[in-house]
């Protein structure tokens, strides 16, 4: 299990326009944010940064149901001094598929997808 997913596996993709690399003052507001069932519908959650994605990350949260009502919330938005505010579009990550066998990444031996990932 990657760093980001202990405990909490239930995904959801957040992206927003914060900039070229997300600060870790803005991180923990996120998370801040997320884990607030009043503010945002979350409760408890990891937040994992992509360096290769700077305008997302992905909210881990430990239960299903927080992750759906956090999905359920159509407008988020962040109130921040600096920035005004700022707007974040979440939905379910995408499932990313291996071309050879339609069998998610995820779900293949690991062994396999280092191999195909060495071979590309």
């Amino acid at each position: 299990m990657a760093e980001g997913e202990a405990g909490c596996g239930f995904p959801l993709v957040v992206k927003g326009n914060w900039g070229c690399s997300l600060s870790k003052s803005l991180k923990n507001k996120l998370l801040c944010y997320f884990q607030s069932p009043k503010r945002s519908g979350g409760g408890e959650c990891k937040i994992l940064v992509d360096p290769d994605r700077e305008e997302q990350i992905t909210v881990y949260f430990a239960r299903e149901e927080v992750r759906e009502s956090v999905l359920r919330i159509k407008s988020h938005e962040l109130s921040l001094p600096e920035m005004k505010s700022l707007k974040l579009t979440v939905s379910l990550p995408s499932v990313e598929v291996a071309p050879n066998n339609n069998v998610p990444l995820e779900e293949q031996d690991p062994s396999q997808v280092s191999m195909f990932t060495m071979l590309v």
